[in-house]
């Protein structure tokens, strides 16, 4: 769990080395499903006594939740790459016609 904190730690902060050659932590969808997949590790880990136990399920209910609000900003929050594709980010290189294009998806 150690190493599964601190390769998740790195990630957020971008070092070269986890983005490289981890590259599903490097996007939403990735970054909440490895989350949940720790809630599920923490959750296969419920030995010790009753304040351990406790502690553990209050871990895993606060990845799970942190895992599910990133596949929701993956879903509904995060812009798409066809978004990113639709208008030039440049106003200098617009076209200057009149004529316009409609996007219909």
């Amino acid at each position: 769990m150690i190493i599964f904190g601190l390769i998740l730690l790195l990630s957020e902060f971008g070092v070269e080395i986890i983005t490289n050659n981890l590259k599903f932590l490097s996007n939403y969808f990735g970054r909440g499903v490895f989350i949940i997949y720790l809630s599920t590790i923490v959750t296969g880990n419920l030995t010790g006594g009753d304040v351990f136990k406790y502690i553990s399920i209050i871990v895993a209910i606060i990845l799970l939740i942190t895992g599910l609000l990133y596949l929701f900003i993956h879903c509904f929050c995060a812009p798409s790459e066809v978004d990113d594709k639709k208008a030039p980010l440049d106003p200098e290189k617009q076209n200057t016609s009149s004529s316009k294009v409609i996007y219909i998806f």
